[in-house]
C-alpha cells in the first residue's frame, strides 16, 4: 500500500466577502486509485469528502462537477486559485486553494498511479456496495 498526504490551507469564502483559513489534508491511497480524500479541520470537528481524482485534475483546468461538488479554476489565471463548492444537507461552502498547491498534489498522485493505469473494477456490484457503505459526504 502506498499513500500520500499533503497539508494545505484553503480559504473559506464568507458571505461578507472576507475569508477564513481552513487547514486541510488532501490524501491519496493507491488501494483506492480512483479517489482522493479531502479532510477539512475546524475547532468543531473534521469533515471529509471523497471524490474522483480526475474531478480535481479537470477542475483545475475548467469547470466540472455537479451535485455535492463543483470545481473550477478562477477566471483570471493571475489569481491562481481553484474553487471548490461543497453542497450538503446543511448548506454550501465555497473554498479556494492555490492552484500551484493543487498542481503539486496532482503530480504526486499521478506519479503513484499514472492516468489510465488504474486497475479495472471486475465486480462493479461489490464496488458499489463498498462505496455506499462508506460515510456520506456532509457539509
Amino acid at each position: 500500500m502506498t499513500a500520500i498526504t499533503t497539508e494545505l490551507t484553503l480559504q473559506l469564502m464568507l458571505d461578507d466577502g472576507s475569508t477564513l483559513e481552513v487547514p486541510s489534508t488532501f490524501g491519496y491511497d493507491t488501494e483506492d486509485p480512483y479517489a482522493l480524500t479531502t479532510t477539512f479541520r475546524s475547532p468543531t470537528g473534521n469533515v471529509s469528502w471523497i471524490f474522483a481524482r480526475d474531478l480535481l485534475l479537470e477542475g483545475a483546468q475548467r469547470p466540472v462537477g455537479e451535485g455535492d461538488l463543483t470545481i473550477w479554476p478562477t477566471v483570471s489565471p493571475a489569481a491562481g486559485f481553484v474553487c471548490l463548492l461543497l453542497s450538503g444537507e446543511s448548506g454550501q461552502a465555497l473554498l479556494q486553494v492555490r492552484q500551484q498547491d493543487v498542481a503539486v498534489f496532482l503530480a504526486a498522485m499521478y506519479d503513484l498511479v499514472p492516468a489510465g493505469s488504474e486497475p479495472v473494477i471486475d465486480d462493479l456490484d461489490a464496488e458499489l456496495v463498498r462505496l455506499l457503505a462508506s460515510e456520506p459526504n456532509t457539509c
